[in-house]
């Protein structure tokens, strides 16, 4: 994945895109952690993703 576009969604501030992309992530088995920092999700709601 894209580190570039991650960023870009995260300036958009589009909800919805950190939503998806972190959806993404995690079906990929990426840390929730990792997500966090991608993302700036709340862990709570990555875990529930």
């Amino acid at each position: 994945w894209k580190v570039e576009g991650l960023a870009l969604g995260r300036e958009e501030g589009s909800h919805e895109a950190m939503i998806s992309t972190a959806k993404k992530l995690k079906a990929r088995g990426t840390d929730i952690a990792l997500i966090h920092d991608v993302t700036g999700l709340p862990l709570e709601i990555i875990d529930k993703l």
